[in-house]
């Protein structure tokens, strides 16, 4: 936990909420999306599909049986691929999918997993201990996420569950995508004053229909985005690799894939039938932060699933932010803080430590030798001036 750290800079004793109100109401915008190609003739090369896109939501027919799960699975897939710049393949896909976007607006880039801990720091729950690493380019702040295993071994055991076994049988590649193991989505948003960048992985994608909800409610806005992706999705595409131009690596960002509407994605979990009904608030905060309007929990007794429960959660942002207002404040709070901070750091990088040793606060430490969160040419390009 104490690798490559300092002195401590700065101890969250109190946190304190901000004033104006924390809301989706604003609307969002869809900056880019991709798709980790799972084999490529390199294997030290990776590559990404670039718009890519989720799998559809297909289910079986119920009662279905299901092995635990168990293999090899991500934790962390974009550290995983690439460990020294996790966030970089965000901008290959801005190079195709989004190139006049600039950066010296945005106040926050981060993972919605980070997102999703300092909530819960916020709202006073308890959870395990974990380390980010806090950078500044020019005025952004970036937040990485870091764990112990980016990739790990699941055995099988009674507590490791379903949730991928499940999400398989669930769901269809489209045709364009096979052969990819994940679909990443970065959107920009305001949250209580700070111009967020967000990336977050999404299951799958529904084409039914809703009572009552609005699609429009809960999509993604930027028509000029919209026209530059058309570039994309035509069948007489070139579906040759194209070097990442922002990154001497040798690494392939493949146009393949079409964008699909926010309003279409959806998250799934699996969850024990122990009586009642299956409720979403559990998994708000996840939808909420990555603007996913679609919860599918499939519901197991032992090894059968016998019922799937469909939920438009986004319907239920609302409701959700005026119960977890507090929170939504706090957070927004700490993480001006931060950026406020790291700011006044000289080397424009630190270490973010929660221990959950004898209830002590989160703290902000040195980083004994400073890295860099993004190639020098990605600044350049994406911070102009």
């Amino acid at each position: 936990m104490l690798k490559n750290t300092g002195p401590e800079i700065r101890l969250f004793t109190t946190i304190q909420a901000i004033d104006n109100e924390v809301s989706s109401a604003g609307g969002f915008e869809l900056l880019c999306t991709y798709n980790w190609i799972e084999k490529t003739k390199d294997k030290s090369d990776p590559a990404i599909y670039v718009p890519g896109g989720p799998p559809k939501w297909k289910p079986p027919t119920l009662p279905i049986t299901l092995s635990l799960d168990a293999g090899m699975q991500y934790v962390d897939q974009n550290a995983f691929r690439i460990p020294k710049y996790p966030f970089e393949p965000v901008f290959w896909a801005l190079d195709l999918m989004n190139p006049n976007m600039r950066f010296n607006d945005v106040d926050l880039v981060c993972n919605r997993n980070s997102l999703r801990k300092l909530l819960d720091i916020a709202i006073g729950r308890r959870v395990y201990p974990f380390i980010m690493h806090l950078h500044m380019v020019e005025k952004t702040l970036f937040i990485s996420r870091k764990e112990k295993n980016n990739r790990m071994m699941v055995l099988g055991s009674t507590n490791s569950g379903y949730g991928h076994n499940f999400e398989k049988a669930c769901t269809e590649a489209d045709g364009d995508v096979v052969g990819s193991s994940s679909h990443h989505r970065v959107v920009k948003y305001n949250m209580g004053g700070l111009n967020c960048v967000v990336r977050f992985e999404v299951d799958a994608y529904y084409d039914g229909d809703e009572d009552g909800v609005c699609a429009h409610d809960f999509d993604h806005e930027g028509n000029a985005l919209a026209e530059t992706l058309d570039l994309l999705t035509l069948k007489e595409i070139d579906s040759h690799s194209t070097k990442g131009i922002t990154s001497n690596a040798s690494t392939n960002a493949v146009r393949k894939g079409a964008v699909l509407p926010s309003s279409q994605m959806a998250e799934i979990k699996t969850r024990k039938a122990t009586g009642g009904t299956a409720r979403s608030t559990h998994y708000l905060p996840q939808l909420w932060f990555g603007r996913t309007p679609y919860l599918f929990i499939g519901r197991n007794t032992n090894d059968i699933f016998h019922e799937i429960v469909k939920m438009h959660a986004g319907s239920k942002f609302t409701e959700w932010e005026k119960e977890n207002q507090e929170g939504l404040r706090k957070l927004v709070g700490i993480l001006k803080e931060l950026k406020e901070v790291v700011s006044k750091v000289e080397s424009s990088a630190a270490v973010l430590m929660y221990e959950k040793k004898k209830d002590e606060p989160m703290k902000i430490l040195e980083m004994k030798k400073p890295t860099s969160v993004l190639p020098e040419e990605i600044r350049r390009k994406y911070w102009s001036l």
